[in-house]
């Protein structure tokens, strides 16, 4: 009687799963370099989600963590199902879907109630597990064609992934919409009552105007002014246009003494600093690797008198939000959610991707830099806000 008691009660606890392709084994070091984007948003918002338990099932890069948990607290573990070599050249996109079959035991092993996906290839496996899932969708382009690599840009590779995501999210309990973008999508596929709308999150906390003065005198910046990036180094980035902009503030104001600082790294960094070299650059812009601490973060944010989106294509850049939290204006490329975020005396959207446009409205942003945040409507972008709406979603079903 009482082995029964403590099955059913081992049964009513609430597991909640979430897949991504990630390599969660190696979040916390300072030099993980899969920041911004799917890390961010599950990492941010890890500590409001409400469950007994929480599985996190990713990627690994050692053979010896595939299929074994990882106890992180009481309540977190990790369990790596996709194995990848560092040096290896396939996509995890594409060992994502290859692999997603595993999810059917693992998830049965761990008796999860409910899973949160960040992964079309993953989550394509679901429907065959029986467990629900809420999907999160973070770009409405396509991921393949905006990725590196010589397999991501197959067309037919590309044409497959719409097939897949298609399948996910009309096969989902619901979908996250975190642009207008991706909500008109949403809304063709499923009920528009089947959308759960939210723009990006940051922890204000977290994120705030630090002293950054021991920063600045270690990398020589104490009489210059600086430009910022933080992100990974893609070609959808825009970073020649990064370039061009710092080459065009050193032409309009040249007693500043204007600096570039690029916090991150990535497959496109050999040809940025191909290009940085053509442009005679070299030794005005400053590249610092990847950083995965938040109270460094802030110090970058809060040191830099302006952070630059230039990108090609996003959805809702974290690094803009987290920007404008530590009191730095942003002037962006029209990209993601910057029209709704910017125009309020902290920062700009430019009409076009120009150099000379985007360093003019630098020079009107400089006195909006703060020592407070300038993130209009905080409430709307704060961690709370987004994970009380999926906490609500969960408890749906039992989680």
């Amino acid at each position: 009687m009482l082995y029964l008691c403590l099955k059913l009660e081992f049964k009513k606890m609430r597991h909640l799963g979430i897949i991504a392709l990630l390599n969660f084994n190696e979040w916390d070091r300072p030099n993980f370099s899969e920041t911004g984007g799917v890390n961010s948003f599950i990492k941010n918002i890890l500590p409001f989600l409400k469950a007994d338990k929480i599985i996190l099932y990713g990627i690994t890069y050692e053979k010896n963590e595939l299929f074994k948990e990882k106890k992180v607290n009481d309540r977190l573990s990790i369990f790596p199902i996709v194995y990848k070599s560092r040096s290896g050249v396939v996509p995890n996109r594409i060992l994502g879907f290859a692999f997603g079959w595993r999810l059917k035991k693992a998830l049965k092993m761990h008796n999860v109630n409910f899973v949160y996906s960040h992964s079309e290839e993953f989550a394509f496996w679901l429907r065959r597990t029986g467990v629900n899932y809420i999907h999160h969708l973070h770009t409405y382009v396509n991921a393949l064609a905006v990725s590196s690599g010589r397999l991501a840009k197959l067309k037919f590779l590309q044409r497959q992934w719409e097939r897949i995501r298609k399948y996910v999210i009309i096969n989902s309990f619901k979908s996250v919409a975190i642009n207008d973008d991706i909500s008109h999508m949403l809304e063709v596929l499923i009920t528009k009552d089947r959308v759960i709308r939210f723009s990006n999150y940051v922890d204000q906390e977290k994120f705030k105007y630090t002293d950054s003065q021991k920063l600045r005198e270690s990398l020589n910046l104490e009489h210059s002014r600086v430009i910022l990036f933080i992100g990974r180094i893609a070609k959808v980035k825009g970073m020649e246009l990064f370039v061009d902009i710092l080459k065009e503030l050193r032409r309009l104001d040249d007693k500043s003494n204007w600096r570039g600082l690029i916090v991150g790294n990535g497959e496109y960094e050999i040809s940025l600093k191909n290009y940085i070299q053509a442009q005679q650059l070299t030794d005005n812009l400053i590249f610092t690797g990847s950083v995965n601490s938040f109270q460094i973060l802030s110090e970058y944010y809060s040191l830099a008198d302006v952070f630059l989106i230039t990108s090609f294509s996003e959805s809702v850049p974290l690094t803009l939000l987290e920007s404008l939290s530590c009191g730095t204006p942003v002037v962006s490329t029209n990209v993601g959610i910057a029209k709704n975020v910017l125009g309020f005396n902290n920062g700009f959207v430019v009409s076009k991707n120009e150099a000379s446009e985007m360093a003019k409205l630098i020079m009107i942003s400089l006195p909006f830099k703060s020592k407070q945040s300038i993130l209009n409507n905080p409430q709307q972008y704060s961690v709370q806000y987004a994970s009380n709406l999926l906490n609500k979603e969960f408890e749906k079903y039992g989680v």
